[in-house]
């Protein structure tokens, strides 16, 4: 380096308190996209204040300040304070490169009173160190690589991880899986994403990726992450394919592959198809009678005749006990009708057709559950519009069996109910903490499922009134 004083200054030759090495590069030869450390050192024996390092900027090449360095060294007998900075460069284009000279910018604090400097300089002097040119050359990928994007770097990895093990899913059920991928010299933003197909049964709901750059005095290690919330909408085995990603070996100079391999999990809870097994029957236009055992157990008889005897026996006296209950209530309702004076006679005769009408019962039940179902949607609450939504569909499709979303998806078939419920899913399963959901659409929505279409009877569940 050279070292000037500003043009005011007193002609005195500084280079002895303000030095500097040679600029270096770690490599002259490179691929494109590869990074490269450029490393600036300015060495000074006397107080300097307000230094000011280049912006390095230099045309077809990223250019990343890595961050700085000081310590103290000797030379020459002289012990000199040293500030170090370094830069990672990504060239983008083959080709021939040239680093200008860089400039640092500083004041030179008065030493008259003792120090390094004899003689006066006057105080806040400004000076100037310029750094030696630096030439490389960056050379395209390798034709024989492999890989859908180009990754050169010193080291990477692919990770796997799971919420929870994915051999103990339970249908409806959200699992996420988070793949990382970490590279020693390369930047997160050159990190490829990740594409996963379609499978059928399984919904995907992607999270955004995290992306993550350490910045160091030995370079740059980026990360990037990506989660995905899996939830399947029907029972059995499913299959991951094998995630693969190529990279190239700066230091082998070598193209490597980094797996995961296919996983298979099983779904369980689903209600698995009955076997129908007059199929897997021979035909019987050829077939042999079968043998008529010569002798029979009788205990076997008994036991057969004894089965069906007590069926019977249950049956009769259920259907006995339901007559008898509905005759007792019978009564008990005209005798209150009776006995309910003048005023009440009307409050009565409603109390007694709704004990008897379960339409009635069904659609108070579904009113309160939508009540409770409005007032977690108006409030944005996602966990809390998921159990209401489940209580609530229960009661309207008159099911217990209907136990999270997707069963639910599978009782509609109207788009933008779908729609609503999906991003409802997306919400509740992505890891994404900012994502803003309103209730108010998926509210509206449902209100207009539990209102009877134009011209549709509601399902009639009603007993004839006792009284008109």
């Amino acid at each position: 380096m050279v070292a000037k004083i500003g043009s005011k200054a007193p002609t005195l030759k500084i280079s002895k308190w303000v030095q500097g090495l040679p600029t270096t590069i770690d490599k002259e030869k490179l691929y494109v996209q590869e990074q490269l450390i450029l490393t600036l050192r300015l060495f000074h024996a006397v107080n300097l204040r307000s230094l000011t390092p280049p912006e390095l900027t230099l045309e077809n090449n990223v250019v990343t300040k890595l961050g700085e360095n000081q310590y103290e060294q000797v030379r020459q007998g002289i012990r000199f304070g040293v500030y170090e900075q370094k830069y990672a460069i990504y060239p983008q284009a083959s080709g021939k490169f040239v680093i200008p000279a860089q400039t640092y910018s500083a004041q030179i604090v008065d030493q008259r009173n003792g120090g390094f400097f004899n003689f006066s300089l006057g105080q806040g002097k400004a000076v100037r160190i310029r750094s030696d040119e630096k030439t490389f050359e960056a050379t395209a990928k390798p034709a024989n690589y492999d890989g859908n994007t180009w990754l050169p770097a010193k080291n990477l990895t692919v990770t796997e991880s799971w919420s929870k093990a994915p051999e103990d899913i339970e249908l409806g059920e959200p699992i996420t899986r988070t793949i990382t991928m970490t590279a020693t010299g390369l930047a997160s933003a050159q990190l490829p994403p990740l594409t996963l197909p379609a499978i059928n049964g399984l919904k995907l709901y992607p999270d955004q990726p995290q992306t993550q750059d350490e910045t160091t005095v030995d370079g740059i290690k980026g990360k990037r992450t990506e989660s995905v919330a899996i939830v399947a909408n029907q029972g059995g085995s499913y299959t991951l394919p094998e995630i693969t990603l190529h990279w190239w070996d700066i230091e082998t100079n070598s193209e490597k592959v980094e797996k995961i391999p296919a996983r298979t999990f099983t779904i369980h809870g689903a209600t698995q198809p009955q076997t129908n097994t007059s199929n897997q029957l021979p035909s019987t236009s050829n077939a042999q009678p079968t043998p008529v055992p010569q002798q029979s157990s009788p205990q076997q008889v008994v036991v057969k005749e004894t089965v069906t005897h007590w069926g019977w026996i249950v049956s009769t006296l259920l259907f006995a006990i339901a007559w008898l209950f509905t005759l007792w209530l019978y009564l008990r309702l005209r005798m209150r009708l009776k006995l309910a004076p003048p005023s009440q006679e009307g409050t009565a005769k409603e109390e007694a057709n709704k004990l008897i009408n379960p339409k009635q019962w069904f659609q108070s039940e579904e009113k309160l559950a939508l009540k409770t179902l409005a007032n977690a949607c108006h409030a944005n609450n996602p966990q809390a519009v998921k159990a209401a939504l489940i209580t609530w569909a229960k009661h309207h499709w008159h099911s217990n069996e209907l136990q999270n979303i997707e069963h639910i998806l599978a009782k509609i078939d109207e788009p933008r109910l779908v729609n609503a419920l999906n991003e409802l899913e997306y919400v509740l399963y992505s890891n994404n903490k900012h994502n803003t959901w309103n209730g108010e659409n998926l509210l509206l929505l449902i209100n207009g499922l539990s209102k009877p279409q134009n011209g549709e009877a509601p399902t009639d569940l009603t007993l004839p009134a006792l009284y008109n």
